[in-house]
């Protein structure tokens, strides 16, 4: 029941999305914001026994949807760890650069499948090597979330194992919000 709920609602996210030419957007801190969904996810963090590492410099502000870009960072971290063996290691890095906010997501999990990359993105993709449960919407809901936002998302395995995830969007521009 609760994954069906879980699918309906993305579902809606994702119809609702399609159709918005704008979103309601305030200038916010996203560093505070991944700050915030950090701190929730430290209990499933410590059940799985994996390191989370956080690196932020300095302040990345955006003029984005809240509601949007928490769902876009929760379903990016949520993915790093389902899929990020007992002991492994997580990483989230905030940068900024040439007036784009970098959100950076990487685990030292298995990787994906070089064949299934292309497709990560597509709406009911889940990749043939996956057990995990899911529905294959996640991410397709980071990419539109990041599209309406006027950014870029692009997925690659790492050297020596594990997959990155790389959000780039468009920092505030300077002066009165």
């Amino acid at each position: 029941v609760v994954a069906l709920c879980t699918m309906a609602d993305q579902l809606l996210t994702l119809a609702r999305l399609d159709q918005e030419a704008s979103l309601e957007r305030m200038r916010l801190d996203l560093g505070a914001l991944i700050r915030e969904v950090v701190e929730a996810v430290e209990p499933l963090v410590q059940a799985k026994q994996l390191t989370l590492a956080t690196d932020s410099a300095g302040v990345a502000t955006v003029d984005g949807n809240p509601i949007h870009l928490r769902r876009l960072v929760i379903n990016l971290i949520d993915n790093a760890l389902k899929f990020t063996p007992a002991h492994g290691r997580v990483e989230i890095g905030l940068s900024v650069r040439d007036g784009s906010a970098i959100l950076r997501v990487a685990d030292s999990g298995p990787g994906i499948p070089p064949a299934d990359l292309p497709f990560i993105l597509d709406r009911f993709f889940r990749g043939k090597a996956r057990d995990e449960s899911g529905n294959g919407l996640g991410l397709s809901l980071c990419r539109e979330i990041v599209r309406l936002h006027h950014g870029a998302i692009a997925a690659a395995n790492r050297t020596g194992g594990g997959c990155e995830f790389v959000v780039t969007l468009p920092l505030a521009p300077c002066g009165d919000p």
